[in-house]
């Protein structure tokens, strides 16, 4: 008989997921566009849901969610969205209240990389920075936590990225904030394991739909990775299913990077 431990890829079928935050604010991104970009979380969502999981998605846009569900529901699982401010503590509570019995895992896929010097960010925009990206996950898991306790195995997974570890001069508020995801996924590794929950964070590289042009602005962060392409949104999403699963049940407190190596070979992040 084989000891080896594989991925299940029918174990969350009827499970409950949650994902918070389908897409991510890229208007004000060094990679111009205009609103929102759907990315890991709708990805997430569509990984899980084609397996068979219940899938609840909360995102401030009625449109985005309207679009997902529309795309998505013709999968085996369930799917419920709840338009919510995904920073708002009030809005966390109000959406972790609708949803009854366990929650097997939590995705926190919050992403707002703002553009701008440190020095020219005015307060209110570093808050907006600091609540979005690295409070927003905290308050997500706490407004949740009841429902992961009453699953019997379950697990948070915080969306990093490697400009946390890395550093990008272009969106410095979103490096730092995504840079204290690795300490905050260190101390609730440890304070919900008693509970039998197990917390980790994906840092993920830069991320381009498959078949689309690489914007000129990716072109050096390219050239940097081994790989020397981006990371597509799917990728990112076997890693959070893999760590999310019972095949990755002894990993606990970890940052994973999903980069193409290019923190371990090419250290560095200048444009």
């Amino acid at each position: 008989m084989s000891n080896t431990v594989s991925t299940d890829y029918r174990e969350f079928v009827g499970k409950s997921i949650v994902i918070v935050e389908a897409c991510y604010n890229v208007a004000d991104s060094f990679i111009p566009t205009d609103g929102r970009n759907i990315h890991v979380g709708a990805a997430c969502a569509r990984l899980f849901s084609e397996r068979g999981a219940n899938v609840t998605i909360l995102d401030p846009s009625s449109k985005v969610l309207e679009e997902l569900k529309a795309e998505i529901e013709v999968f085996e699982g369930e799917i419920n969205t709840i338009v919510a401010n995904c920073s708002d503590p009030e809005d966390l509570k109000r959406a972790a209240g609708s949803i009854q019995g366990p929650v097997n895992a939590l995705v926190n896929c919050h992403s707002n990389p703002i553009t701008g010097s440190l020095e020219n960010l005015d307060f209110d925009r570093l808050e907006e920075a600091v609540r979005g990206d690295l409070l927003g996950p905290l308050f997500a898991t706490k407004s949740f936590l009841p429902h992961l306790k009453k699953a019997d195995d379950s697990s948070v997974t915080h969306i990093g990225s490697i400009d946390g570890i890395l550093g990008n001069p272009h969106i410095p508020s979103y490096s730092m904030c995504k840079g204290g995801l690795i300490p905050l996924t260190h101390v609730m590794a440890d304070e919900f394991s008693k509970y039998g929950i197990r917390v980790n964070c994906v840092a993920r590289a830069m991320i381009v739909d498959k078949g689309d042009p690489i914007h000129e602005n990716y072109t050096p962060l390219v050239e940097q990775t081994p790989t020397k392409r981006p990371a597509y949104p799917k990728e990112v999403a076997e890693a959070v299913y893999f760590i999310a699963s019972s095949a990755a049940s002894y990993i606990n407190g970890v940052t994973l990077p999903v980069d193409g190596g290019r923190i371990g070979i090419t250290p560095g992040t200048k444009l």
